[in-house]
């Protein structure tokens, strides 16, 4: 997983804040599988309310239908045995990508 991009659209005003924050993870499977993404939390102050809010994404599972299986790849520990190496130009021709918002609401 590579650093998140982050965003900010936010407006301040007298009566308070209101906007739009975001991360933007970017992750590259090494092998074939399921790879599941644990939910995360965000816990903010709602002025209308006079109370802290949090909001909850839910799990999400990326299913990686191509590429190398991780079985597939020799053990570190033995001698004499070469690794399935892929070079930098193909290391992404694989991947599909399929967006998704966690927190959409």
């Amino acid at each position: 997983m590579y650093d998140p991009i982050h965003s900010e659209q936010v407006n301040t005003t007298l009566s308070g804040m209101s906007g739009k924050i975001s991360d933007s993870y970017t992750i590259i499977p090494q092998f074939k599988g399921n790879y599941p993404i644990k939910p995360m939390q965000f816990s903010y102050f709602d002025l209308s309310s006079g109370t802290y809010k949090t909001i909850n994404s839910p799990e999400i599972m990326i299913h990686v239908l191509d590429g190398p299986s991780v079985n597939d790849q020799p053990a570190a520990t033995t001698p004499g045995v070469v690794k399935n190496v892929i070079s930098r130009s193909e290391q992404f021709s694989y991947i599909k990508v399929k967006n998704s918002s966690c927190f959409d609401g």
